[in-house]
């Protein structure tokens, strides 16, 4: 913790933004009192320090991460690790693991990615198990923490722009925003829930340009 503490406090005073990468509360209670610390010297409430993964935060560090400003960069672990999650940590922890409706809830930006190459760079399944919370062998992983779909489609897109800085030039289809966007084969709001993570890209459009259609 001293080491992590020290460094929090060199990268603060350097003026750069750290996403450290956290997996266990007791690492996460750490990352956050090595925050505090460089808050103390120098704000860093504005400044969207990240913390990445996070699977198993606890409510009192929810509270934390949202009085320094952090946010959350955010994947979907029990997607295909959750049996053994169970096994290592009992199912009342597993199904928290992720816990996106109390994230949320706190009023914290969550963001996502697929934690690629570890898993595939398909976002449709993040969007998939967040709404679902549905595994890839078919078990719920806590009920209790599904949001909405649109709940999905923003942390996956807008809270994404957020979190660089950029949420006034992309994340959103609006005037004045760069022209990036992908033309879908389905309605990712309407289609059955089963069908969410089997949805793909039709056309890409890059600055308004299209850069990629499916068959050519």
């Amino acid at each position: 913790p001293e080491q992590v503490k020290t460094a929090m406090l060199a990268v603060n005073r350097h003026g750069w933004r750290p996403a450290i990468h956290i997996s266990g509360d007791k690492a996460l209670d750490a990352v956050l009192d090595a925050y505090e610390a460089a808050n103390a010297e120098r704000s860093i409430v504005d400044r969207r320090w990240v913390v990445e993964h996070i699977p198993m935060v606890q409510p009192d560090q929810m509270d934390r991460m949202k009085r320094l400003g952090v946010v959350v960069s955010a994947q979907f672990q029990p997607y295909r690790g959750y049996d053994g999650m169970v096994r290592a940590y009992g199912k009342d922890r597993a199904d928290r693991i992720v816990p996106m409706r109390e994230l949320l809830d706190k009023g914290l930006n969550v963001s996502t990615g697929s934690d690629y190459p570890s898993t595939a760079a398909n976002p449709f399944v993040n969007i998939y198990f967040y709404v679902t919370r549905n595994t890839e062998r078919g078990a719920v992983a806590g009920a209790a923490q599904k949001i909405s779909r649109m709940e999905a489609l923003r942390v996956a897109t807008l809270n994404n722009a957020y979190m660089t800085f950029e949420e006034k030039l992309k994340g959103s289809i609006e005037p004045g925003k760069l022209a990036d966007f992908v033309v879908l084969n389905a309605d990712i709001l309407t289609v059955p829930e089963q069908q969410i993570r089997t949805i793909r890209p039709q056309a890409t459009y890059v600055g308004g340009k299209k850069m990629y259609e499916a068959g050519t």
